[in-house]
């Protein structure tokens, strides 16, 4: 994809939560760590497109990332399901 790509589809794929205006830096940290490679260039309308495509590193991040996430996220709902039974301060 190229980079508005990659900005449309977050904003699709997230119901609008994800916004993102500047993308350039996280698309230079992922090419600095390997999890992307620039995979083609294209002149389309006036405007020079940099396609990328994930690298077996960034997949395997990737799959990293999805996990620790999937952890974090069950913490936080064991917090939240059980702030009713925390004693408030004072009581």
């Amino acid at each position: 994809m190229h980079t508005y790509a990659i900005m449309e589809k977050l904003d699709i794929l997230s119901d609008g939560f994800f916004k993102i205006t500047f993308p350039y830096a996280a698309i230079y940290k992922l090419l600095n760590n390997n999890y992307i490679f620039e995979c083609g260039k294209k002149i389309d309308a006036n405007r020079r497109r940099q396609f990328y495509s994930i690298t077996p590193e960034g997949r395997k991040y990737l799959n990293t990332a999805k996990k620790e996430f999937i952890e974090y996220q069950a913490a936080a709902e064991k917090i939240i399901n059980n702030s009713d039974n925390i004693k408030k301060r004072g009581t």
